[in-house]
């Protein structure tokens, strides 16, 4: 199968615990950033159903938030651009 790639940035592999937020903060689900980009990144979380088309997410290790749109969701896992 030929997989056309969109990137315009390469993503560099990952194991960073992260947070999903939205609704203004009171829903919060915790994901696992498995590749990431200065424009993107990979999650993988537990149920995907309930997270919303955009979101913020916060990286603990660099403490840090970013809004996310969410361009792909499929069996535990998103594929996120930084909004």
């Amino acid at each position: 199968m030929l997989r056309l790639e969109l990137r315009k940035t390469q993503r560099s592999p990952a194991f960073l615990g992260a947070k999903i937020f939205f609704d203004n903060k009171p829903s919060t689900f915790d994901c696992l950033v498995r590749n990431i980009s200065d424009e993107g990144a990979y999650i993988k979380i537990e149920s995907i159903w309930d997270i919303p088309e955009t979101f913020r997410l916060y990286i603990q290790k660099y403490g840090k938030s970013v809004e996310c749109h969410v361009w792909w969701k499929a069996h535990g896992k998103l594929g996120v651009s930084y909004s």
